[in-house]
């Protein structure tokens, strides 16, 4: 950002006024936070989960205690810990598809209504189905690892991901003790490890590899990029054209910042999201495993430069990787059984979110016929409004659109200096600079100041 403040302090007199745009700041923010085109499919398959993992917490917190049965006032207290504000019981009841909330004994008691409960025995069934597949997905992230180990504690940070159960430490390890053993080398309790007991050649087959014995070529990446994205698309062609590097090879035989270290470490985290529910996973969580997979420090720069391979967001601040190829759309292309099943509880949320929110518009609309109170305009905000002649708001209103294309105008450089700064891989220019921020500042910046003049213009009268 101080190269940004050092450039604009040079600019033209008239680009001073793009301090007095809110919305600039956030232009400019989004340049430093952004290498990638954002595509609105890809960021709607990260934002919907939002809600669903919130309800997914307190399912579990829920299903933790003895009787099943939780207070409100303890269901509060975790609000905090699921970054939640406001109250426990109003969010519950938002969702009376999935939660029952009864008064007794003087205080409010939650429980899960009958078709939760039945989806959650029926996700309990599949997990048990879906058993061998997590002790291969287990085996490969060991494999994958460096000295066939991880942490337990890291481990269990992702563990969603993956679609490990809870306890599957008491519920898989001890099942197969030919593939896997707890060990703590160090005696320190926070470093307790899986460790694998034996190589599984047959399992050492990456996502890409067994893609190309499919289909009898040899193992390459994918590329699910436009056809207009040309500088990417050759970027890709020349680090496909390689031999393809198996996630699963030790990295002792390859030189550290080598052109087969980076397509290793390509592959690992193709691998690695390969093996995940959703096909994404949080850049800082798969940064706690740099060591354990032998990833670079800058992980989130040597993303950026595939974006064929990857789409990465900063949804909600938090940087993700997400597997194009895994997705059409919004929709995965191929859905675990897990996941089938998790969509159920989404579909039962927004059954119950519809339901609560049909019912409290027609409270409302019930509790203003009684009290006289139908939405209708006073009069005194229509003698102000007609006082008011069209002519002056939209005047007002072209004064506000002309202040942003001149402005616009006189940033043209400047954006296209903070593409360069901020965004080196980018596949192409902005090919029109003064269109690109007109469409960004209009709907934030001119409806506000108008509104705001409006409001002013009230004021006075």
């Amino acid at each position: 950002m101080v190269i940004v403040n050092i450039y604009l302090r040079n600019t033209s007199s008239c680009q001073s006024r793009l301090y007095t745009l809110p919305c600039f700041y956030n232009i400019l923010r989004s340049f430093s936070l952004w290498s990638m085109k954002k595509v609105p499919e890809l960021e709607s398959a990260l934002s919907r989960n939002r809600r669903w993992i919130v309800n997914n917490q307190i399912k579990n917190i829920i299903l933790r205690l003895p009787s099943q049965v939780a207070t409100v006032k303890y269901l509060q207290k975790k609000f905090k810990t699921l970054d939640l504000q406001g109250k426990a019981i109003n969010w519950l009841k938002k969702y009376p598809c999935c939660f029952e909330v009864y008064f007794e004994n003087n205080e409010h008691y939650c429980r899960l209504t009958k078709r939760m409960m039945s989806l959650v025995e029926e996700e309990e069934s599949v997990k048990e189905m879906q058993e061998s597949a997590y002790v291969e997905r287990l085996v490969k992230l060991l494999m994958m690892s460096r000295n066939q180990r991880l942490n337990v504690v890291k481990l269990n940070e992702l563990k969603r991901n993956f679609g490990f159960p809870d306890e599957y430490i008491i519920r898989i390890l001890p099942k197969y003790p030919d593939m896997f053993r707890l060990v703590n080398y160090s005696g320190r309790k926070s470093s307790m490890e899986i460790e694998l007991v034996s190589w599984k050649p047959e399992l050492a087959v990456s996502a890409v590899e067994a893609s190309a014995q499919k289909q009898g070529t040899e193992p390459c990446f994918s590329c699910c990029l436009p056809s207009t994205w040309v500088k990417s698309w050759e970027k890709f062609k020349e680090f496909n054209a390689t031999p393809y590097i198996s996630p699963y090879l030790d990295t002792k035989c390859l030189g550290e910042g080598s052109k087969e270290m980076e397509k290793r470490t390509i592959g690992v985290v193709h691998e690695l999201l390969s093996l995940t529910l959703w096909k994404k996973m949080s850049i800082v969580k798969l940064g706690h495993f740099k060591r354990e997979f032998s990833l670079p420090e800058k992980l989130n720069v040597l993303l950026l430069k595939h974006p064929g391979i990857f789409y990465v967001s900063n949804k909600y601040q938090n940087y993700t990787v997400l597997l194009r190829e895994a997705y059409n759309g919004s929709e995965l292309i191929e859905k675990d059984p897990l996941v089938v099943v998790k969509d159920k509880f989404g579909e039962l949320m927004q059954e119950g979110l519809h339901e609560y929110n049909q019912r409290h518009r027609l409270m409302n609309l019930e509790k203003k016929k009684k009290r006289g109170m139908m939405p209708v305009r006073s009069e005194k905000s229509e003698d102000v409004r007609t006082e008011i002649s069209q002519q002056d708001v939209i005047g007002d209103k072209l004064g506000v659109i002309g202040l942003v294309q001149e402005t616009s105008t006189c940033a043209l450089n400047s954006v296209q200096l903070l593409h360069i700064v901020f965004n080196p891989m980018a596949d192409e220019e902005i090919a029109d600079p003064k269109k690109y921020l007109e469409e960004a500042c209009k709907p934030k910046c001119v409806k506000s100041l108008i509104e705001y003049e409006v409001q002013q213009l009230d004021r006075s009268q």
